[in-house]
């Protein structure tokens, strides 16, 4: 893997992009919700992913990114497709809660859990059994909730684990398809 397709590429101008635009706006001006998106404000269809709640949302953010990057990096995951299955993922997992909630969403973990999906299928690739995976995976999800739920206070925790969850699956499913419609080419 040359170094420019490597995986932590794509990880810290992801978490780049995170820290500059936190720094820059607030939920207000780039969360996500169903009244912006029919306000026409289809930008923030993208800037959700990168601003964030506080100081300590970004730091759990940024710390499970850079953890995906070296995982996906260790099971040979691309530049590529760590990109394309995060903002594919992170986008399209969202989308389908926002006509359901007023709140506001908000954050790069949509993105972060469709990582770990795809993660989950490239390790089955080496052969690591489904139920591994999805002990794993549900300890990620166990581990996410109790940090939102009990350090964040987060309001609506089973909108966000619902979220976490859609976004997991996207990226297993979303990273399996890819693999297929590369193999036929």
């Amino acid at each position: 893997m040359n170094e420019w397709n490597n995986p932590f590429v794509g990880t810290f101008l992801i978490a780049g992009f995170c820290v500059l635009i936190s720094s820059i706006f607030g939920p207000s001006e780039l969360g996500i919700s169903g009244a912006a998106l029919r306000a026409g404000e289809w930008p923030r269809l993208l800037g959700f992913m990168f601003v964030h709640q506080g100081a300590e949302h970004l730091l759990i953010n940024l710390v499970a990114l850079i953890l995906a990057g070296a995982i996906a990096h260790e099971v040979g995951l691309s530049n590529v497709a760590f990109l394309a299955v995060f903002f594919s993922v992170g986008i399209l997992s969202a989308l389908p809660v926002l006509p359901f909630t007023s709140s506001m969403l908000v954050g790069a973990s949509t993105g972060i859990y469709g990582i770990f999906g795809a993660i989950a299928v490239k390790l089955g690739d080496y052969g690591t059994s489904l139920p591994k995976v999805v002990g794993l995976l549900g300890l990620a999800i166990i581990g996410s909730s109790f940090i939102e739920t009990f350090l964040l206070q987060a309001s609506e925790t089973v909108l966000r684990i619902s979220v976490h969850l859609a976004a997991l699956f996207l990226g297993a499913a979303f990273f399996t398809m890819a693999k297929k419609l590369l193999v036929r080419k």
